[in-house]
């Protein structure tokens, strides 16, 4: 793939002169997907796989125009990388990264239509995208597809020691593919006006739980990077100990009832 580098980014000067953002302060969650990313694993040769970078940020701690061409950008995330083809699930990074979005000053291919992720002075992103301009920063958007941008390979470190160099997030045609979207869930605390819904646990995936209740139909829940699994002790445990037919209560945030903010393991399926 044609790699279109970034040319510069915003002095850093501009980011401590740029405005602080929203007062009220909500979780974003920021989604890249890539189906033929072009990545190193631990030094070894550049390959095409799968690749989900989640990352969390907090909306307190946006520098709106603090980005590249004047883009918004998002400080202190947490970022988690998933690919069925490395065999990571949510491995989460101990590199500092940022997002960058929109670009309202950049050249006409890239303005009002591109997010990066950034470390350092190296991004890797998508461009080209249906324009986001218009976006008010406290609503949900995508997912929008486009071709991959970068200036150079994008290094990342996880927690389980692997080490990651991106070059892409897309390298085989048709180019337009890479997908990023924005999840949105304000911090209200979560009361009890939802109440948790109980049933046969039918599938498990990266993204998402479906739940056959009883009389019901199956139900599909959104699995977030911070969404947490516990059993029915409370204790925390690996989303890899669930399995299909095993008894399970989900927790949702009532301002926002198809996402599952923690999973309860009540009960294994006899086997």
């Amino acid at each position: 793939m044609r790699i279109i580098p970034v040319l510069c980014l915003t002095p850093l000067a501009a980011w401590f002169l740029a405005s602080a953002g929203p007062a009220s302060a909500a979780t974003i969650e920021f989604t890249f997907n890539a189906v033929t990313a072009e990545v190193s694993l631990n030094g070894g040769p550049a390959t095409k796989i799968d690749l989900s970078v989640d990352l969390l940020a907090n909306t307190a701690n946006l520098v709106t125009g603090g980005g590249y061409a004047n883009s918004d950008r998002y400080l202190n995330l947490r970022g988690f990388f998933s690919s069925k083809t490395l065999g990571l699930s949510n491995a989460e990074a101990v590199t500092p990264l940022d997002v960058h979005i929109g670009g309202p000053v950049a050249d006409s291919i890239f303005r009002k239509s591109t997010v990066l992720l950034v470390s350092g002075d190296v991004v890797s992103g998508i461009f080209a995208m249906p324009a986001i301009g218009p976006w008010n920063r406290v609503s949900s958007i995508g997912p929008l597809k486009g071709p991959a941008t970068s200036s150079a390979p994008l290094r990342v470190v996880l927690k389980n020691g692997d080490t990651l160099s991106i070059a892409t997030l897309e390298s085989a045609e048709p180019f337009g593919n890479a997908s990023f979207q924005a999840h949105i869930v304000p911090d209200r605390p979560l009361e009890t006006s939802a109440a948790p819904v109980g049933g046969s646990l039918r599938k498990l995936g990266e993204k998402e739980l479906l739940l056959q209740t009883n009389g019901s139909p199956v139900m599909r829940f959104r699995l977030l990077a911070r969404t947490q699994f516990r059993d029915a002790q409370g204790d925390a445990i690996r989303d890899s100990l669930l399995h299909s037919g095993d008894q399970v209560s989900v927790i949702v945030n009532p301002n926002d009832p198809e996402t599952a903010v923690e999973v309860v393991l009540v009960h294994k399926r006899d086997r």
